[in-house]
């Protein structure tokens, strides 16, 4: 206990930066946009992109991403992060590094606003700073990856799906063509009326999927090449004034 305390009272004061974000609203929102309502109506479901930031604090924790942190060099010298936290190279060092970079670094969420605050404490301020941009910089770049992936897979299913659709949009057309010929006039019947309006609007519904498809698919092609950020800082990264207590790390 004496040991603990006099270690807590004499170590190097720590400072702690803290960086604020939230999902970039424009580079996550569903691709599928006023497809996905004309597509349950003939019989398509569409998938959207989701993001929630609950993820977040998993994927900057993770032994991935905190070991791209440590590799990075600091901003005044030739150092890694990794080296000015007091390690040395090799695996066995790492592994340690990451276990002291996680432990002095904090996630929190906000449940009811989804805003994520990301705080590192280091003996250095300019430190602590930049760790916390690293971090965030990591998950973007982890997150834009991820983007890239899914939007192939999605491109895929789309393909399929336009196939599809354009298969049914052919069948309603034939519907269509093959009630016309047999029933040339209509007017005396209201059945008839009725169900020539029911092919009428399958034929228009088929019509528009397979337009909103063709559409997506050509944003989703473009989107693999989209170089906008998918975290937006509404906070930058900024160290506290004064120098905290240290943390008792091993």
């Amino acid at each position: 206990l004496c040991l603990g305390t006099g270690h807590y009272f004499f170590s190097p004061s720590e400072y702690e930066a803290k960086i604020v974000v939230l999902p970039n609203i424009n580079s996550s929102t569903s691709l599928f946009g006023g497809a996905s309502e004309l597509a349950m109506m003939a019989g398509f479901r569409l998938g959207g992109d989701s993001e929630p930031t609950i993820y977040y604090r998993d994927i900057l924790m993770s032994d991935f991403i905190l070991e791209k942190v440590l590799s990075q060099t600091t901003e005044h010298d030739n150092f890694t992060i990794q080296e000015a936290l007091g390690f040395g190279t090799g695996i066995s060092e790492t592994e340690k590094a990451i276990r002291n970079l996680r432990k002095r670094t904090s996630i929190s969420r906000d449940m009811r606003t989804g805003i994520v605050n990301v705080v590192v404490r280091t003996q250095l301020e300019t430190l602590s700073c930049q760790v916390a941009d690293v971090l965030v910089y990591e998950l973007d770049q982890f997150l834009r990856a991820s983007q890239s992936s899914n939007a192939g897979n999605q491109f895929k299913f789309l393909s399929k799906e336009i196939e599809v659709a354009d298969a049914a949009l052919d069948v309603a057309e034939r519907n269509l063509s093959a009630f016309k010929a047999h029933n040339r006039t209509i007017a005396q019947s209201p059945d008839l009326q009725r169900e020539q309006l029911r092919l009428n609007r399958e034929f228009q519904i088929r019509e528009a999927v397979l337009i909103e498809l063709r559409k997506q698919a050509e944003l989703l092609r473009m989107s693999t090449s989209d170089q906008v950020s998918r975290i937006q800082i509404i906070e930058p990264a900024r160290s506290y004034k004064d120098a905290v207590f240290p943390i008792l790390i091993q």
